[in-house]
Order: structure tokens, then C-alpha cells, then sequence
């Protein structure tokens, strides 16, 4: 998603799908139910970016601006070590999120914790997990 964010704006892309959502990725379906799966939860975080100002991308993070709100998106892929990232000029936090995900197993879901606002002298640090995404959301 982070590359399809980075080369939109020059392949003129103005928006993309996932292939075989149900039962394959983003939905589980049951007899008992419908729930998003850890997928689903990822590429919903994904549309916070939407309609908004490409500030930054690179493989694991996402930086937009929509009017005076950035967001952040961190993404962790590995599977077994932290991963730190900081972001600068941050004044005034409106939230921050840890998607953090046990296990890597298929139809699991993102345990959603919130994140203590850890701004020092502009600059908010955060340690994401392994297999975990971190938002953040700030006004400037």
C-alpha cells in the first residue's frame, strides 16, 4: 500500500482494490458472523490517507496532510524485532494508536492500544513491535 501511496500521484492513480477481500484477506465470514480480519484492519488504515498531501513514504511509513492534520503510519514487517521511529515537529497530538498483532496467523486481528503521547522537543518516538503498525495524528 505505502508504494501505491508513493507512485499515485505520478501513474496518475486515483484508487486501488483488493483482489478476493472475503474470506481470503480483509473479510472472514462465518456461519456465526462477519469480522475484519488484520488485513482489513491495515487497509483501513491506509484510507486516513485519502484525499490528503503525500509528505513522506518510503517502505514503512506513510506521512499525509489533509488541511492542518498530519497522520503518520509506521509500519513494522519484521517478525521478531522492534522497530523504533520518530517523527518531528510534533506539537499538538490528536492521537496515536498501536495496531499491535500477536501472531501472524491468517483471519487474525490487530489489538488496538493507545499510545501515551511521548513528544519531546517536537520529536514523538515510538517503539512499534515486530508484525505491528503505529498512527499517529497531529495538527500543525
Amino acid at each position: 500500500m505505502n508504494m501505491i501511496i508513493n507512485e499515485a500521484h505520478n501513474g496518475n492513480v486515483s484508487f486501488s482494490c483488493q483482489f478476493e477481500a472475503m474470506n481470503e484477506s480483509a473479510v472472514k465470514i462465518t456461519p456465526a458472523g462477519v469480522s475484519i480480519t488484520a488485513t482489513g484492519q491495515a487497509l483501513s488504515l491506509m484510507a486516513e490517507h485519502s484525499g490528503a498531501s503525500l509528505l513522506y513514504c518510503d517502505d514503512c511509513t506513510v506521512a499525509t496532510k489533509n488541511e492542518n492534520l498530519v497522520t503518520v503510519t509506521m509500519v513494522n514487517p519484521s517478525l521478531n524485532k522492534t522497530m523504533p521511529f520518530s517523527v518531528s515537529d510534533v506539537k499538538n497530538v490528536i492521537s496515536a494508536h498501536l495496531y499491535h498483532g500477536r501472531s501472524l496467523h491468517p483471519h487474525e486481528r490487530f489489538e488496538i492500544v493507545k499510545l501515551e503521547d511521548d513528544t519531546q522537543n517536537g520529536v514523538y518516538n515510538v517503539e512499534v513491535p515486530a508484525h505491528s503498525i503505529a498512527v499517529l495524528r497531529y495538527l500543525i
